[in-house]
């Protein structure tokens, strides 16, 4: 089984990995370049957005981005995270419906720059229009007109200016500049009138920073935070804080406290939220508090009061727009309900060596009972007066570690509490006889107690444990150039989105597209983004006829 390893070599490779991580150099700093596929929006849209990270590393670089919409008063709208693979992002967020139209602020960091805050984030400008409501956001500030990028990084070569609607079009891509020069392309086929020719200008940033420091997510989404003396408030360093994910992944891990009081832990790929329970130590005589990090930034910015206008030509487009949004949603089919996530996953540590069905053996007035009278590899034992639970095995590094004790798969460190429980409340009793390593911590088997309910057979657990959710990576439900047949109208505001291309250093680039049922002029937004942190914008304009 997985499980099963050979202690003395599972330790010594614990200790290599520890020395191994303390040895490690410092990280360099990151940069963000950022765009989305166009920079006007109705609200209940989707907006698409592409990233990547500078400088990009083999190893010790973030895999996670968080993307945020702000208004702005620097309000976070709606907040993602998405995975960076190869030093490359991608995802989408839905504009809210119940936006005021104006001007809003997309922005992107990884968990290492938010150690020094939010003047080194990427930032974009977004318009959005919301048609429902008349009113919009009053600003003073004017916008910067963008100026035209003194050498294209990209030409772009049409095979037509004038297309039919619903015509096969085909376009190419070439590099003006060598090819090493940029890391990625992005490519957007989008109406025209849903670009701005501005600038985002930010006014200079208060000079602020996260009070506690970050850890770089080099492996998945994490979550951390401080544990302190609930009385003293005094920071609680090499204390173990326990974490377990109640809902149907099962999953547990334990980190000790570093000298700052601080823990770290990183959360298993997956989607949606999750239900967590993160629990201090119990120790009598002593009550720790946990203090959560903000998943997203909640440092203060200063972002310029746009003011909101729409000429004639830009308002037509935007009826034009809405419309097929309107259309779009009337049309759309409704996706088959995904009941994957009911789908109850094994434990952690997989199938056990011993079980216990309670219900198979005649009832007993004590859980104690249960161990010590019917036949299984985990006793109750007493030292000094006090109870402890044990692991029997042939293995001696059971009597050298205690074992991990959980109910309902959340870690219990407190044996009067857990045999407290009724016994009428239990399924049954798992046990792991052998020693098991869950990250940088030994334990001396395992015993995991099932209730019939799920609901911790009606003992307390800790007050100083906290239940919430967590987000995860994001669900990506988004389909991109999808049209639903050619009997319903294609009312797509978005022709095609390339997030991630990568360009032959001497060759043109062939790609295709469909041209929608809505006339009007289009454009084909090239983004560069360069090895040097800067991003470029190649636009080429056609026209669709009826």
């Amino acid at each position: 089984m997985k499980h099963r390893v050979i202690f003395l070599t599972s330790l010594i490779c614990c200790l290599l990995l520890q020395a191994a991580s303390q040895s490690q150099p410092a990280l360099p700093p990151e940069r963000i370049s950022l765009t989305s596929e166009r920079d006007t929006y109705l609200t209940g849209e989707i907006l698409l957005f592409a990233a990547v990270v500078h400088p990009k590393a083999d190893a010790g670089s973030s895999r996670v981005l968080m993307v945020e919409l702000l208004d702005a008063g620097g309000t976070q709208m709606v907040g993602v995270k998405t995975s960076i693979q190869q030093a490359r992002a991608e995802g989408n967020l839905r504009i809210p419906a119940d936006l005021i139209s104006g001007y809003y602020f997309l922005r992107a960091y990884t968990r290492q720059m938010r150690n020094t805050g939010p003047s080194g984030y990427a930032w974009k400008l977004i318009k959005v229009v919301n048609p429902h409501i008349n009113e919009t956001i009053q600003g003073d500030d004017s916008l910067v007109t963008l100026q035209p990028t003194a050498a294209e990084a990209v030409s772009v070569q049409l095979d037509n200016e004038i297309y039919a609607t619903r015509s096969a079009i085909s376009f190419s891509l070439k590099t003006l500049v060598p090819s090493a020069e940029i890391i990625s392309v992005s490519v957007a086929v989008v109406p025209a009138a849903a670009l701005l020719n501005t600038n985002l200008t930010l006014p200079a940033q208060p000079e602020l920073r996260d009070n506690q420091p970050f850890m770089p997510e080099t492996k998945g989404i994490s979550l951390s935070g401080t544990v302190v003396d609930a009385a003293t408030g005094e920071i609680a360093a090499d204390v173990l804080v326990s974490l377990t994910m109640v809902d149907h992944s099962r999953d547990f891990m334990a980190r000790k406290t570093d000298q700052l009081g601080r823990f770290f832990f990183t959360l298993p790929d997956g989607t949606g939220e999750h239900d967590l329970f993160i629990c201090p130590p119990h120790h009598p005589g002593t009550t720790y508090k946990l203090l959560i990090d903000q998943d997203f930034c909640t440092l203060p910015v200063r972002l310029p009061l746009l003011k909101f206008e729409a000429d004639s030509a830009e308002r037509i487009s935007l009826l034009q727009m809405a419309s097929n949004q309107q259309l779009g949603t009337y049309y759309a089919s409704m996706p088959d309900e995904d009941d994957e996530g009911t789908v109850r996953a094994k434990p952690f540590y997989g199938i056990p060596d011993d079980v216990v069905e309670v219900d198979r053996y005649v009832a007993l007035p004590t859980l104690e009972e249960y161990f010590n009278e019917l036949p299984g590899m985990a006793k109750v034992k007493k030292k000094n007066g006090l109870r402890y639970f044990k692991v029997m095995g042939t293995s001696t590094a059971l009597s050298v570690y205690e074992p991990l004790v959980m109910v309902d798969y959340v870690a219990i460190d407190d044996p009067e509490r857990v045999l407290s429980m009724a016994p009428a409340q239990l399924s049954r009793i798992e046990v792991i006889n052998e020693p098991y390593i869950k990250g940088d911590l030994i334990y001396g088997g395992i015993i995991s107690l099932i209730t019939k309910r799920g609901d911790f057979g009606g003992i307390d657990l800790p007050s100083s444990g906290l239940f919430f959710s967590y987000e995860l990576f994001q669900d990506d439900g988004f389909k991109n150039g999808i049209h639903t047949g050619q009997n319903q109208p294609d009312t797509r505001n978005i022709l095609q989105w390339w997030p991630h291309l990568q360009l032959p250093p001497s060759t043109h680039l062939p790609l295709h597209f469909n041209a929608a049922d809505t006339p009007g002029t289009f454009a084909i937004v090239v983004l560069t983004h360069h090895t040097d942190g800067s991003l470029k914008r190649t636009v080429k304009h056609f026209l669709v006829r009826d």
